[in-house]
């Protein structure tokens, strides 16, 4: 799983790109994966930062 900082510059940068401040600048995105697999890294962090590293906690994962 990606950590959300990932997510958040593929937004910021589709934005720019498109000239668009809708949710990835109106482009199509495809993401993948298996919640239950793999966990963000996040060198000797805790629980709650790991969860918060996330994409599901991610501000916008609700609306894509």
């Amino acid at each position: 799983m990606g950590n959300k900082a990932v997510l958040a510059c593929v937004d910021d940068t589709c934005r720019r790109v498109m000239q668009n401040n809708d949710l990835f600048g109106t482009k199509i995105v495809i993401l993948l994966g298996d919640f239950r697999q793999t966990c963000p890294v996040i060198r000797k962090g805790s629980k709650a930062q790991i969860i918060d590293a996330s994409i599901k906690s991610w501000p916008f994962w609700n609306d894509i």
